[in-house]
């Protein structure tokens, strides 16, 4: 059965580019009206849904305007591309809590301060920040609470703490100014637990993002292993003293999702509070997190190398989690920057034999468009083959992943059959015309990179994969 198509005629009260008069009738059948510019209507019924378009035509080309009612929306997407930085939808949101007057225990100089200019920085990158300085823990808490219903919907949810925290039975507390800590009993009740943190900046679409400075070297500690007991043991002293597991620094933890959790110190070492204004890994961070175009990941590897080396590899910061391959900045890099390592790029690895195994060099034409690196080896589904997907921030910083299906068992690691599933990373720096790339895992590759200049080149593959 054929459908009807129903034309009429439709009234345009104005062209879009200066009309011969204020109101013109265009007819469908004519394609046609008396617009300057020919003002084109299409009119047509699908499934008994009639839709409208109408365009104007300039030489051989043909744009088409939608309805009126999606001027509207269509000006509010331009605005909201155009003013971007200042953030169209309120989609990032930051809770920055810093103590350091306790009560009961010697206070801190700097996660005040720490928090302030953390709070400072995420305003300038556009996040809607909740201050907290000097909090108890009925403020930590109604602010935990409050800012999960912030993070509803949210793309980022970003939480910093300075401050005390601790390690009880194999669970991480962050300590109010007003807590005495008694017993691990008290924790529950005088301390704010890092996994009601962690579901909270899960409710985020992109990025859910802890970031504790508080492995300080803590007082709590001893105050909770000192447990005075009389003799015998009651039952309840028993108990805690069966279950005594507090530990200096904080507990290794695995968040789930797109969640990251940083440690000042990797887990069950201390942080310096520093003698300047801000703490070692604070001054690191404030350092980093506003470099336009530094990648989410890449952010806290350079946090990681400036604390190490300002402490004397004394002090070691660590990321829990992972996230997906999508590429998150904090500041987006500048469309223009990432294009200046757009082109072909001649790409040479070579792995050094392990064992009984022997090493194997290959040469592939790898392509770079946007920042987004893809080449290949072999053919493609074909045992040997590897496909090599890549980004590139804007200051050279390069990321590849190798997937593909292994080759000749001599040259395997772990000899397998031919066409077996194969994944490793690699990582290093684009500089100009030139970069080297290092494997991250397993055995020892190196990729070295030339930027071809004068167009593409045929690429030659060496017969070793």
């Amino acid at each position: 059965m054929s459908t009807m198509v129903q034309e009429r005629p439709l009234r345009i009260k104005r062209c879009c580019w200066r009309p011969r008069a204020p109101s013109e009738r265009c007819n469908a059948r004519d394609m046609r009206c008396a617009c300057r510019n020919r003002c084109v209507v299409r009119s047509r019924k699908m499934g008994g849904a009639k839709q409208d378009k109408m365009g104007f035509a300039f030489g051989n080309k043909r744009s088409y305007a939608m309805p009126r009612y999606f001027g509207a929306l269509i000006c509010s997407w331009l605005l909201c591309i155009t003013f971007s930085t200042i953030s169209c939808a309120a989609d990032r949101y930051g809770l920055v809590i810093g103590n350091s007057a306790y009560q009961n225990v010697p206070q801190l100089a700097n996660p005040t301060r720490d928090s302030n200019d953390v709070a400072s920085a995420l305003e300038r990158l556009n996040f809607k920040v909740t201050r907290l300085n000097d909090a108890n823990v009925a403020q930590m808490n109604e602010a935990v609470i409050e800012f999960g219903k912030q993070a509803e919907g949210a793309r980022m949810a970003v939480i910093f703490y300075a401050g005390h925290g601790i390690e009880a039975n194999g669970e991480n507390w962050l300590i109010p100014v007003d807590a005495k800590l008694a017993t691990q009993a008290d924790a529950p009740s005088e301390a704010v637990s890092v996994r009601s943190l962690n579901a909270q900046v899960a409710k985020a679409s992109q990025l859910g993002l802890i970031i504790l400075d508080a492995c300080r070297d803590n007082p709590f500690v001893q105050s909770l292993k000192n447990i005075t007991v009389s003799m015998p043991p009651t039952a309840a002293e028993k108990s805690i003293l069966a279950n005594r597991s507090v530990s200096k620094g904080l507990a290794p933890t695995e968040p789930a999702g797109n969640v990251l959790i940083a440690f000042s110190a990797k887990d069950g070492t201390v942080a310096s509070d520093g003698i300047g204004r801000n703490s070692p890994f604070t001054t690191s961070l404030l350092a980093n997190i506003e470099i336009q175009g530094l990648e989410i990941s890449a952010l806290f590897r350079k946090v990681r190398d400036e604390v190490m080396r300002a402490t004397k590899d004394e002090q070691q910061p660590y990321v829990y989690g992972s996230l997906s391959s999508d590429l998150i900045y904090f500041k987006p890099p500048d469309p223009e920057n990432v294009k200046t390592f757009d082109g072909f790029w001649d790409a040479k690895i070579s792995c050094d034999p392990v064992g009984q195994q022997l090493g194997w060099s290959d040469r592939f034409l790898s392509t770079v468009k946007n920042g987004v690196l893809v080449g290949q080896t072999g053919r493609e589904g074909r045992p040997g083959s590897l496909t090599y997907n890549g980004f590139i921030d804007a200051d050279g910083t390069i990321r590849v992943t190798a997937t593909g299906l292994s080759g000749d068992p001599k040259h395997t690691i772990i000899a397998t059959r031919p066409g077996t599933p194969v994944f490793w990373r690699a990582a290093g720096m684009l500089e100009n015309s030139t970069g080297t790339v290092l494997r991250t895992s397993g055995r020892k590759c190196i990729f070295q990179f030339s930027k071809q200049l004068l167009g593409k080149p045929g690429s030659s593959a060496q017969k070793n994969r």
